[in-house]
């Protein structure tokens, strides 16, 4: 899917510039495309965070999701916003804003996802897939997956949608057609 990266000047006029598939690797037959990446929940419009200056944005148990949240933000408001990961058999006990959930394997009770204003599920928890959920939850890029199947009390086809290209997104030079 080719999504808008960002709107360029020229001439007084503006224009978009289209370029990077959601996806930071072409599927080939070597390599089949990324699971998706579903917002379960949105809050309140949460997600993609917006007014980054007036947040301090706090990241439990994911040091990779917040070194690619550090391209956005410098961390400096004085709202404090708390992202919370679960991986494997991790047990989801407590509330915050926004939850990453990686896998199918995390135990997490209905009521206490009910405690996030956001959630985001990923069928993977690799380098790749925490690029792309930090540059969905900043708007680089569009959440537009939907589960493949029933997970932590969401029916199959569930996902929210939301607009990308509100800041720059990140990917490799052959995305954007450069060698």
């Amino acid at each position: 899917m080719i999504r808008l990266l960002l709107t360029g000047l020229l001439g007084g006029v503006f224009f978009p510039v289209l370029a990077q598939p959601d996806s930071l690797v072409a599927p080939t037959a070597a390599t089949p495309p990324a699971p998706a990446i579903v917002l379960l929940e949105n809050r309140q419009g949460l997600l993609p965070l917006q007014n980054l200056d007036s947040l301090t944005i706090v990241y439990e148990n994911n040091p990779s999701l917040a070194a690619m949240g550090a391209r956005y933000t410098e961390n400096k408001g004085p709202r404090k916003l708390v992202v919370r990961s679960a991986s494997g058999n991790d047990v989801v006990t407590t509330t915050g804003d926004i939850l990453v959930i990686y896998g199918d394997s995390v135990q997490v009770d209905s009521l206490v996802l009910a405690g996030y204003r956001a959630v985001v599920y990923s069928a993977r928890n690799d380098s790749v897939q925490t690029d792309l959920i930090s540059q969905k939850i900043f708007g680089g890029r569009s959440f537009t997956g939907i589960l493949p199947a029933n997970r932590y009390g969401y029916r199959q086809g569930s996902g929210i949608f939301t607009l990308g290209g509100w800041r720059f997104s990140f990917g490799r030079p052959a995305e954007a057609g450069l060698d």
